[in-house]
């Protein structure tokens, strides 16, 4: 299961391509690191109990389900095999991997109607039943904004007003990283 973060030049405003191009190679690799890195400690945090990037809190084992097996933690928690196996990739192109080869791992986060489970996400996106349609969840999308405008701040030697970037950030402003 890979979740990936990708640059897509043709997809974002004019000011930013410009900021792309200006820096370069080095420098979006740089930006990639810094959002992979958020992503994969947003991705960790979620293993805990209360995390703020969670889609939705985890449902609690069934009874009869946690009478079996000896204890009211999800396996997620307890052993944390899934956790241990997410990784996060070195950039190639443009684009920045967080994944995990763990076999489970697809029926944990999106749940399986087969096995009962129901979904506990540790990515940090909104659950849908379609994996190939998905997006941050809130918090996590706020919080990997600021990152990324950030660094793209630092390795453009401040091209990017970060402040002001912050500001075009709001809802009714819409995303600047957004195409119109």
């Amino acid at each position: 299961m890979n979740l990936v973060v990708k640059i897509i030049s043709n997809s974002v405003s004019p000011s930013i391509r410009g900021i792309l191009n200006a820096i370069g190679l080095s420098g979006k690799r740089q930006v990639l690191m810094s959002a992979g890195r958020e992503l994969y400690r947003q991705t960790m945090q979620n293993f805990g109990v209360d995390s703020e990037y969670k889609d939705k809190k985890w449902p609690a084992l069934s009874p009869k389900y946690a009478k079996r097996v000896g204890h009211s933690n999800s396996t997620l928690t307890k052993s944390g095999e899934l956790k241990n196996s997410i990784r996060l990739s070195t950039p190639v192109g443009d684009m920045i991997k967080i994944y995990t080869n763990n076999p489970y791992a697809a029926a944990q986060f999106f749940g399986s109607k087969k096995t009962n489970l129901p979904a506990r996400n540790a990515f940090p996106i909104n659950n849908t039943t379609n994996p190939s349609n998905i997006r941050l969840t809130t918090n996590s999308d706020r919080d990997m904004f600021k990152v990324i405008t950030h660094r793209l701040t630092q390795v453009s030697n401040n091209s990017l007003p970060i402040n002001t970037a912050w500001k075009r950030m709001s809802v009714e402003y819409g995303n600047p990283f957004a195409s119109n």
